[in-house]
This record gives C-alpha cells, structure tokens and sequence, in this order.
C-alpha cells in the first residue's frame, strides 16, 4: 500500500506596500481650487468618462442633430405645410439679397476710405453682416432640406402605416 502523501502548512505572508506603488497626484493650492470649480461650474464631472464613439453611432449623432436642427426651425417659423416652406424661403431669399447689397456697400466704402480708424469700423460692421448672411444662407439650405424631405417622408409614413395594417390582418387571421 502507498504511503499516504503528508500535509504541508503553509505561512501566510503579509506583503507590505511601502514605497512600492506611487500616490495618485493629487492636485494641491491654486490648480485644486481651479479644479472645484470648474466642477461647481459644471465643466467637469465627478464621474468624468469620455466613450470613444465608432464611426457609425458618429455618423447617426450627426444625423439625429441635423433632424433635430430641422425640427427646431420649423417650430421657430411655425411650418406646417410645404406652402410655408416656400413663403420663407421666398422671404430668406430676398433678405439674403438685402444683406449682400448691404455688405457690398461696405466694401466699397472701406476700398473709398483713406482714414484707418473707418477701415478698422467699416470691416467689423463687414464681420457682422457677413455672419447675419451667413445664418440667412443656412435657413435656406433648411428650407430646401426641408421641402426635398417632404415626399420620402411621406413614402416612409406610408410604409409604417401598411406594416400595422398587415400586423392586425395577421393577428384576426390567427383568431
């Protein structure tokens, strides 16, 4: 008969960490008191975690903020029908055309100017207009998206509706 195999105690060993692994950093003075607050602004999070996004949810953020920008301005100009859409965009028109007649004005008034104090007015006044043209041009854009939509919109309607209906046949089929 084998011998039977002997038991063996084994000693826990306490491990120490002394000087082995580094404290976190811990911001001390002027850069903590910065650091609360930003926080107590709502810049930073406790829980601060940024996911880094795949290409495709990127691709689909951007096209649920562009919907989202669409819907916001048709509540703004309260559009409901695609008459109104074109009455705006009829309105944008002509004051995209106003602007640019105003802008070219400064233009040549700052090219007429000799004195340096005018130009430096002139070209922030040229600033401002070109920004107020460029949210004009932005509208329009909204406004064409907005009016091209209109009939895949309502193939897509369309589809939904006949899927329910196929769904309720198919339950009164089963009953």
């Amino acid at each position: 008969m084998p011998e039977p195999i002997p038991y063996r105690v084994i000693k826990v060993k306490n491990f120490s960490s002394k000087g082995k692994i580094k404290k976190k950093y811990k911001p001390k003075g002027i850069i903590a008191l910065y650091y609360y607050y930003k926080f107590l602004l709502g810049f930073y999070n406790k829980n601060h975690i940024e996911y880094k996004l795949t290409p495709e949810m990127q691709k689909e953020i951007k096209k649920m903020d562009f919907y989202s920008e669409q819907i916001r301005f048709m509540c703004k100009y309260k559009l409901e029908t695609t008459g109104a859409v074109d009455e705006l965009k009829v309105q944008k028109l002509k004051e995209k055309q106003i602007i640019l007649n105003k802008r070219n004005k400064l233009y040549y008034h700052r090219n007429k100017c000799n004195n340096e104090e005018d130009k430096e007015s002139i070209t922030k006044d040229i600033i401002l207009v070109t920004d107020m043209l460029k949210k004009v041009k932005k509208e329009i854009k909204l406004c064409d998206v907005i009016y091209n939509n209109v009939p895949e919109m309502k193939q897509q309607i369309k589809e939904v509706e006949d899927k329910k209906i196929n769904k309720i046949k198919k339950i009164y089929k089963i009953i």
